[in-house]
């Protein structure tokens, strides 16, 4: 894992805060966003997708996988 700098710490923060509260409780999560001309995404633990792990994040008893796309594209 690499460290997350402020800057994309707070597009991820930005990113999960712009779901809707019912979406963060029920199901998985899938964020995708774009920061520093890079695309992002982040993802349920549990979740199979694939990309280069930057870290985690906690959101409430849940932990999501940020994931540096390649090429810029989903897998």
């Amino acid at each position: 894992m690499f460290r997350i700098s402020s800057g994309l710490y707070k597009a991820a923060l930005a990113a999960v805060n712009k779901l809707p509260a019912e979406k963060t409780l029920n199901g998985e999560i899938e964020i995708a966003f774009e920061h520093g001309g890079s695309r992002y995404l982040l993802v349920s633990h549990s979740r199979p997708v694939e990309g280069i792990e930057y870290g985690r994040f906690k959101l409430g008893q849940r932990e999501l996988r940020l994931l540096l796309m390649p090429n810029g594209e989903r897998t």
